[in-house]
């Protein structure tokens, strides 16, 4: 089955389509899209980070050998390479852009989420977290066991 976007939004753009960044070079907002299969109810949430890269080195006051979003990944990254802040930044759930054109945008996101097909949805929902951060990424079931 064939994935799609029902939903777009950002807690950072009132209006995707008609938004326009200060600068063409400005470009830094949070995605938020529910995907799901059509005909089956419910979504599932997924976000990504549209940012150009002056907007990143811009921000990069931020980073701080940031992976995935935590540094527990390297538990003694922040102590170690403090040299390193606002250096480096591994973008995962990123998408890079030149410009801000909302229908080009529109049809890479799309061409990316049904490129995620699958027979179910965890194998699809799998697939789309590659690129977008879904909200059941790591999730266990309480009491699950391994």
């Amino acid at each position: 089955m064939t994935p799609y976007v029902a939903l777009y939004f950002s807690p950072d753009v009132d209006e995707l389509e008609t938004w326009q960044p200060k600068s063409p070079r400005d470009i830094y907002i949070w995605l938020q899209m529910n995907i799901g299969f059509r005909g089956e109810v419910g979504t599932d949430l997924f976000d990504l980070m549209i940012a150009s890269p002056e907007a990143l080195r811009s921000h990069a006051g931020q980073f701080s050998c940031i992976v995935n979003d935590r540094l527990d990944g390297f538990p003694d990254c922040e102590k170690r390479n403090r040299n390193l802040v606002g250096r480096c930044l591994v973008a995962r759930h990123h998408l890079i852009v030149m410009d801000y054109n909302w229908t080009e945008l529109r049809t890479v996101i799309e061409a990316i989420v049904a490129s995620c097909e699958a027979p179910t949805w965890e194998e699809a929902a799998s697939k789309l977290s590659r690129y977008f951060a879904w909200e059941y990424e790591d999730y266990v079931t309480p009491g699950a066991e391994d």
